[in-house]
């Protein structure tokens, strides 16, 4: 919660200066305290114990002629009055209420010697906390709810340190305890009322004054607001209501007219010929969003965005921000996917704030030198909108009433182009606001950037941060009204309808999505595809008919005359180079490649060339420049301009990494012909899919994986593909043949990371090809096949990125079983977290039969330890850390093991740990018996005759957590289990009479 002015300087403001009446007459109320600081001794006392309502009736008449002292001051000028305003109104209520208090009769001044403080200090204490007491500000991004309770919590300081003040007082020794508890049951309700005082002066405020409305959300226009959602009009209309400055001159009409006129342009240019996109001014659908402060390490973080309410009141948000003091002191960050609007936000703001009350400039920070300081930057993009040379500091000094505001658009083509060089950016427009407000200029800045790269920038303190939510269904239905009433004319030439909100929404995870659902537009203004009820299609089938539809529009935009086979070759290279593009972020865990990685990229892979003679543009120019839904962000840093490209969705590059994936496997599966089941031919070359999938695990993004598996699901030669995919695993950690292709290197990895990150990948496409997996298929020639599948795993946990280690381990259950060669391991997803380890097959114990009973124990169980310390692991690491108690007290009862018969083998360590959580954690009789069986079992014929030292450890633990839980145990049980017990035949004679004996006198404790 941001605080906003002390009393003391909210009072000198707001009166005027410290010669004013008023001020003057608080001060001396105060006992000088306000002014100077000099309270102390009964003078303030007095003041205090007398003058409380007199102090109520100043502050209200600070805020009574409010109207009077804002009037003909400038945007921010009249912002400071307010916030000042505030916060004598938040005082005035605490004194209004402490004036009503009922004080003890002892305590009343009727004579100066009764008012003698004990300890000055406490004087001076309560001065202190009055003049200087900085209540917290509503903010726009704060629910009033919070603002209440936090001043709740402000009074309740204040009412302690009233306390405190009063116990002080030489005549308090002469309060009864009557007295005292009667007048702390008053001061208790103190903070309650004082908050309801304040709601109180606060409406009042916030009816001459609809800033205040805007700053605490408290706005009584739900209903116009509901009717007002697209094009910002509501911002617009509700600044003009709070217009005070005049009309702008000069470079100002200029910018105003440069920025209204973005308005009236097509949202996009995609060349169809027929169809065109609405303007930007009636297809801008204000978008929902939720807004915070969140810690570096959650502004990515998707739960923490989402435990955070969503909001509709946009515009209300952005009124409230720009007339709070908060504009001045640090930016507002807006946060979005690619595609999420903000840009188009910024392009919004400069058209629709009020040129008499706001200077907007308007920054794309691709368009101007990244190396620059941001005035510099301002005055560039001032030049290249109007044509005009400006000196920042002449242009604001003549804004006049109007505050200016800065709106930074894409600082993430910064960070991306840059690298961390701009990781500072927030701090260095923090410390040009400081600047700034220091010379008199102060500035309001605004600052774009797309939400995966927000946590490479350095927070600063005060920064509210706000994300734009994906369209409801509400929205899909209002942009869909601008297209459809856009290309109403075309649309009934070619007799088809227009495509409505009910249809688009089958597609829900496409049509809330802006940029998606101009796709889904332009595909179903083709021939109504999507009206067909009869065929939905998968998410994978749209992005395809999405994607190829365009290329396909692109391709015949040529002006050649080609064949159908020569437009589908073409179509078919296109959405090639674009995998390429897509598999160029992919492979280096990023959601955008450099200009100059891209082009190394199509050299290597598709052998374009890398200086291309057509308008010296490079091959990844001429590549993305023909796709509006790849994003060029770029920069100039050191007079160079740096280029970045991206998907304005990140779904568009999961999908094409996926598609390339399963058509190299259709090419792979074209040249082996191998048939439906396992057979020797080997693929012709896996040269091409290795280089594209020894890189990264296909799991370091899920989304990928779902579009494989729904690509590959519905095939009918999955038992082919399958077959192709188990032949390719089993070569894939060999030795490989170098190729032109190695010269592919998007990043630095080593010869066993690639190998391991290659057969993790063709494994996962096993799965997908096939549910089930088993050892024997993978590992057909190995006597072992169990020792290989853990040498394997174990290979892709130390090799792996950790995301698509952890992704991939979650995806599958593995299940440790037998056949007739052996101990075999079968994987199927999904994973359910469970594991069935058996210790029986982990040291190669065959099944035995249902009536036999097997025990054993390993001896040198300080490998346990040693290999872990010797090779690490955080699981394994932290599972040592855990045993580590038990290694000295137990032993080998970490390794004896017995078969407990429905259980399965279970050693003596965990039966004896288990009693013991069983026991303390209180768990009912009949289990806790269960518990005692088991131990009691290994405790008579759970050791290996020889480990006599081991065995009697565990039978003494257990006894005596026997004698503990003696009376927990159900009647009849502690009589049978002697009886067993006495059956069972000991291990030697002499060991065994003694644990009969101790076992009997333990039961006799009964």
């Amino acid at each position: 919660m941001a605080r906003g002015l002390s009393y003391r300087d909210a009072a000198v403001l707001l009166g005027g200066g410290p010669e004013t009446k008023v001020v003057a007459a608080l001060d001396k109320l105060l006992g000088g305290a306000l002014l100077v600081a000099t309270a102390g001794g009964s003078g303030f006392a007095l003041s205090l114990f007398d003058a409380k309502a007199e102090l109520f009736k100043l502050c209200t008449d600070l805020i009574g002629g409010l109207g009077e002292r804002v009037r003909g001051l400038n945007r921010y000028d009249r912002t400071r009055r307010l916030e000042a305003a505030h916060a004598v109104a938040v005082l005035a209520a605490f004194f209004e209420v402490a004036a009503e208090l009922k004080m003890p009769r002892t305590l009343l001044p009727t004579k100066s010697e009764q008012l003698a403080l004990v300890d000055a200090r406490a004087d001076k204490g309560l001065a202190a906390a009055l003049v200087e007491f900085m209540p917290p500000l509503p903010s726009p991004h704060v629910p009033h709810e919070q603002l209440a309770a936090d001043l709740r919590g402000c009074y309740a300081e204040l009412t302690n340190v009233l306390a405190r003040f009063e116990s002080g007082l030489a005549a308090w020794v002469r309060l009864s305890r009557a007295e005292i508890d009667l007048h702390d049951r008053e001061l208790a309700t103190v903070p309650d009322r004082a908050v309801q005082r304040y709601e109180v002066l606060f409406r009042r405020l916030a009816l001459e004054f609809p800033e205040f409305g805007y700053w605490a959300t408290m706005l009584d226009h739900q209903a116009t607001r509901a009717e007002v959602r697209t094009a910002l009009a509501g911002l617009a209309d509700s600044l003009a209501q709070l217009r005070i400055g005049r009309d702008p001159a000069g470079v100002r009409i200029d910018l105003t007219a440069k920025y209204q006129a973005v308005l009236r342009r097509p949202a996009l240019t995609f060349g169809d010929g027929e169809l065109s996109a609405p303007t930007i001014e009636r297809c801008y659908v204000n978008p929902h969003f939720r807004v915070g402060q969140p810690r570096l390490d959650e502004i990515t973080r998707t739960d923490w965005w989402e435990s955070q309410p969503l909001r509709t009141d946009l515009q209300d948000l952005l009124v409230g921000h720009l007339t709070s003091p908060l504009a001045t002191e640090a930016p507002l960050v807006v946060l979005g996917h690619p595609g999420a609007g903000k840009s188009l936000l910024t392009h919004m703001l400069a058209a629709r704030l009020p040129a008499s009350d706001f200077l907007a400039v308007r920054v794309p920070l691709r368009d101007v030198p990244a190396d620059a300081d941001l005035q510099t930057q301002i005055e560039l993009s001032i030049r290249a909108d109007t044509g005009t040379d400006v000196n920042w500091p002449a242009l604001a000094s003549t804004a006049g009433d109007a505050l200016p505001v800065i709106l930074l658009d894409g600082f993430d083509e910064l960070l991306q182009a840059t690298g961390q060089s701009q990781s500072n950016y927030l701090e260095l427009i923090t410390a040009f606001q400081q600047r700034e407000a220091d010379l008199g200029r102060p500035v309001a800045v605004l600052v774009t950037s797309r939400l995966t790269v927000a946590d490479r920038a350095r927070p600063v303190p005060g920064v509210v941060t706000l994300l734009l939510e994906p369209f409801d269904d509400s929205q899909v239905a209002l942009w869909l009204a601008a297209w459809n009433q856009c290309n109403a004319a075309v649309l009934s030439s070619r007799g088809l309808l227009p495509l409505t909100a009910e249809t688009a929404l089958c597609y829900r995870n496409v049509a809330q999505q802006p940029l998606l659902l101009l796709l889904l537009a332009l595909y179903d203004a083709d021939s109504n595809a999507l009206h067909d009820e009869t065929r939905r299609l998968g998410e994978a089938e749209v992005y395809e008919k999405l994607l190829t539809g365009f290329t396909r529009r692109e391709v015949l935009k040529s002006g050649q005359s080609l064949t159908d086979n020569q437009i589908s070759a073409a179509v078919a290279q296109e959405m090639l180079q674009l995998s390429v593009v897509a598999f160029a972020m992919f492979n280096r865990n990023q959601l955008w490649v450099t200009e100059s990685e891209l082009d190394a990229d199509l050299r290597v892979l598709l052998g374009q060339p890398h200086s291309p003679d057509q308008l010296h543009l490079t091959a990844a120019e001429l590549l993305v420049g023909r796709f509006y839904f790849v994003h060029v962000a770029q920069a100039v840093h050191d007079q160079k301009r740096l280029k970045t490209y991206e998907f304005l969705h990140a779904t568009f590059g999961e999908f094409l990494v996926a598609r390339l994936v399963v058509r190299e496997l259709d090419n792979l599966l074209a040249a082996s012909r191998l048939p439906t089941t396992w057979g020797r031919p080997r693929p012709q070359d896996d040269a091409f899919l290795y280089t594209l999938l020894s890189f990264a695990p296909l799991t370091t993004r899920l989304t990928v994986v779902e579009f494989t598996h729904s690509m590959i699901k519905p095939r009918p030669d999955r038992d082919r593909l399958g077959a192709l995919l188990l032949d390719l695993f089993r070569t894939s950690l060999h030795a490989r043949h170098h190729t032109p292709l190695d010269e592919y290197r998007p990043l630095r990895m080593t010869v066993p990371a690639r190998a391991a990150t290659y057969s993790a990948n063709l494994f996962l496409l096993i799965s997908l090809a096939q549910r089930e997996i088993s050892s024997t298929e993978l590992f057909p020639d190995r006597a072992d096949h169990a020792i290989e599948w853990t040498s394997v795993a174990q290979l892709w946990q130390s090799q792996l990125r950790s995301e698509g280690w952890r992704n991939l381990a979650a995806r599958f259950a593995v299940v440790r079983t037998w056949d007739d060669s052996g101990r075999v391991i079968r994987i199927t997803p999904p994973n359910n977290g469970l594991a069935n380890i058996d210790p029986k097959w982990t040291y190669g114990y065959p099944p035995e039969p249902a009536e036999s009973w097997h025990a054993f124990y390993i001896p040198d169980d300080w490998r346990l330890f040693a290999e872990t310390g010797f090779a690490g692991g955080r699981l394994s690491e932290v599972a040592t850390h855990t045993l580590e108690p038990f290694r000295d007290a137990l032993g080998t009862m970490l390794t004896s093991f017995h078969d407990m018969r429905g259980q399965g083998m279970v050693s003596a360590a965990r039966a004896l740990i288990s009693l013991w959580l069983a026991s303390t954690l209180g768990t009912d009789s009949a289990r806790l018996a269960e518990e005692y069986e088991t131990c009691l079992r290994i405790a008579t014929r759970g050791f290996a005759p020889e480990d006599k030292e081991n065995r009697g450890t565990f039978r003494e633990l257990v006894l005596r957590q026997l004698n503990a839980d003696f009376g927990e145990l159900p009647e009849g049980w502690l009589r049978a289990a002697l009886d067993v017990i006495e059956s069972e035949p000991m291990a030697d004679d002499k060991d065994g009479k003694r644990y009969l004996d101790q076992v009997r006198k333990s039961f006799d404790l009964g």
